[in-house]
């Protein structure tokens, strides 16, 4: 019973440190996938693509994959 109370005990700890962690997140630190439109933490994106000077940041070589083939038709998109 002592243990289990211990493991509850850390596990609520660890999900505070967690949750704590993402809300030091800043916005600049954030990007949306062109593609799927899921925000991505740019130190963590899976795949980056530079189009035009900028810098684009996915959640998977898919997305990103997809994007190289057109990226005309992603921006556009996101533009809407």
């Amino acid at each position: 019973m002592k243990n289990s109370r211990t493991i509850v005990v850390m596990a609520a700890a660890a999900l505070i440190l967690v949750l704590a962690a993402a809300a030091q997140q800043k916005p600049e630190d954030k990007a949306i996938d062109p593609v799927c439109g899921m925000t991505v933490i740019k130190a963590k994106a899976a795949a980056t693509f530079e189009y035009k000077g900028t810098t684009y940041y996915f959640c998977s070589t898919g997305c990103k994959d997809a994007f190289a083939k057109d990226p005309d038709k992603y921006l556009a998109k996101l533009k809407k």
